[in-house]
Formats: C-alpha cells, sequence, structure tokens
C-alpha cells in the first residue's frame, strides 16, 4: 500500500476527482519503477540501485543469499540447515509444560522452513544453473537434505507428540485457526508417509518410498543421454524436399559417406530440430519411419529405470 499526498486529503475530493488524480499517482509510481527496473538490469555501471547489485568484486549469492557465494558456501548452507532443523526438532520431542506444547507447532512450521529455504534453492539450481560445479552442488544439497526430511517424516516421536498437543483439549483451545490448520496438515503429511503404519508395513513403506524417488531422478537425469539408435544413414537425394537451411544444417553436422553404388549418404542425428521437418517434408516412407523409431527411442538406462519405477 502506497501512502502518497492524497491520503492526507481524503474525502475531500468528489469520487471521480479522486480516482483520476490516483491513477496519475499510480501512472507516476510506475514509471518510476520502470526506471528502476531498467537502471538495475540494463545500467549496472551507474550511480543507481544497481550498482549496488553489480559492484565487481563483491558477490551477493545466488537469489541476493550471502549463503549461496559458492558450491563450497552453498554445501555449508544445507549442512547448517540440517543442524538448525534438528535443534528444533529435539525441542519439540522435549516440549513437556502447557506453555511449550502450545509452541510445538510453530516449532514444527519453523523448522520445515528452516529446510525448504535451502531445498527449493537446490531444486532451483540442480535443473537450471548452467555451471556443473554447482549442479554437482546443487544435487549433494538436496539429495542429504531429502534424506534427512524423509527421516523427519517418519519420525514417530515428532508424530506422537503433534497428536498429543492436538488431542489435548485445553492446549487445542488456544490454537488459533492458522495454527490449527498447519497442525492438521503437518498431521496428515505425517500419516501420508505411513507412520501409523505396523513397524515392518512402515518399513517397507519408506523403502518403497525411497525407490521411487530415486529411480524418478535417474530417470529424468537419463533423458540427456543419447537415444539408443545413434544416427540414421539416409540418401542425401532423400533430403532435397527439406527447407534449404535445414538441409544444410543437417549436412554441416552430420559425418557422410558414398556407397559402394556411388549414392551420397549422411548419416542422421534425429534430434527434435530434424526430425520433424524429415517426417514432414521427406516422401520416402520407409525412412520416415526409421527416423520417428530412432527419434522416438529412449537410452536403455532410461527405459530400465521406467521399469524399475
Amino acid at each position: 500500500l502506497r501512502l502518497g499526498p492524497l491520503a492526507c486529503g481524503r474525502g475531500r475530493l468528489p469520487p471521480r476527482t479522486r480516482l483520476a488524480a490516483h491513477s496519475r499517482s499510480q501512472h507516476s509510481v510506475a514509471r518510476a519503477d520502470d526506471v528502476h527496473l531498467r537502471d538495475l538490469f540494463d545500467l549496472p555501471t551507474t550511480t543507481t540501485l544497481g550498482s549496488t547489485w553489480f559492484r565487481h568484486g563483491q558477490p551477493t549469492g545466488l537469489l541476493m543469499e550471502s549463503r549461496f557465494v559458492s558450491p563450497k558456501t552453498f554445501r555449508a548452507a544445507g549442512k547448517q540447515a540440517v543442524a538448525e532443523a534438528g535443534k528444533l526438532a529435539q525441542w519439540v520431542l522435549d516440549a513437556q509444560t502447557a506453555e511449550e506444547k502450545r509452541a510445538v507447532v510453530k516449532c514444527l512450521d519453523q523448522l520445515s522452513d528452516a529446510l525448504c529455504r535451502v531445498m527449493d534453492v537446490a531444486e532451483l539450481v540442480r535443473q537450471v544453473h548452467p555451471d556443473s560445479s554447482w549442479q554437482a552442488a546443487a544435487e549433494d544439497v538436496f539429495s542429504e537434505m531429502l534424506e534427512y526430511m524423509n527421516e523427519l517424516n517418519t519420525h514417530v516421536g515428532l508424530y506422537a507428540k503433534l497428536v498429543d498437543v492436538m488431542d489435548d483439549p485445553e492446549i487445542a483451545a488456544t490454537l488459533d485457526p492458522v495454527e490449527r490448520e498447519v497442525a492438521l496438515s503437518f498431521r496428515r503429511d505425517f500419516e501420508r508417509s505411513g507412520i501409523h503404519l505396523p513397524a515392518s508395513t512402515h518399513a517397507r513403506f519408506v523403502e518403497l518410498s525411497s525407490s521411487i524417488h530415486d529411480y524418478s531422478r535417474e530417470f529424468l537425469r537419463c533423458q540427456s543421454l543419447p537415444p539408443a539408435v545413434g544416427t540414421v544413414a539416409i540418401p542425401v537425394d532423400k533430403l532435397r524436399t527439406l527447407p534449404s537451411e535445414v538441409l544444410v544444417n543437417i549436412l554441416q553436422s552430420s559425418s557422410s559417406r558414398k556407397r559402394a553404388d556411388g549414392v551420397a549418404i549422411v548419416d542422421v542425428v534425429p534430434d527434435d530440430y530434424t526430425a520433424q521437418y524429415i517426417l514432414r517434408d521427406c516422401p520416402d516412407e520407409r525412412i520416415r519411419e526409421e527416423v520417428y523409431r530412432a527419434w522416438q527411442s529412449g537410452a536403455p538406462s532410461a527405459v530400465d529405470r521406467l521399469e524399475r519405477l
């Protein structure tokens, strides 16, 4: 909410006039914001807001977070978050008095936040960061923290303490609506993790959940691997109907040779770009089928992970 000069004269102007004046004010604010954004992203060497973000020699960390300055500090942030969560978890387990139990829901919320503030960044970084050292660090941080979070999600003591708080009429009566909703959400999450199952069934549930997660991640990682069929041998004459720029790109990026009968052959890698043009424009049905099969065939390791999953 922006409180400008108009706030001092509330009610003094007719409604239509106040609306017009408010629109002009908002337009001025928007233009000022545009200037700041332009300076921030386009003029980092100016003396405006951008200079404090992009000054050389002063790394600010990913997302302006000082804990994420380098892969090393990123790993340290993960360990720090786990340590912080561990202390909070122990506090919940030790809560005995009514006053301490009333704070259990808030403490669990803080515990979840301590982990997610790092895990969510790790998930983003491992997916989109262009630097492999950052990707590796994010992968390590995410895996370690996810393992710890799964331990918490199946921690019988934390679940029992939460149920104790929720089922105590005197304590439950002191929780506001938001706290009650948060407590119910945590309880449902615990029970979705099979915490209320018999010990042997619960252990099997945890084992299967861990395998599902591992195979899912490995399957996604395998999507970047080359397909089982590396190339498709196609006579160059069969590609003449493709757009000229596509054909030139194929010839420049593929190996070529001549058969014994003198026909020029090009070994085409059926990536998305090339395959779609061949399927659309190549008149030879057999070649289209070969390209389609090669294009749609997954890496053997990806197929294996999918079948295991």
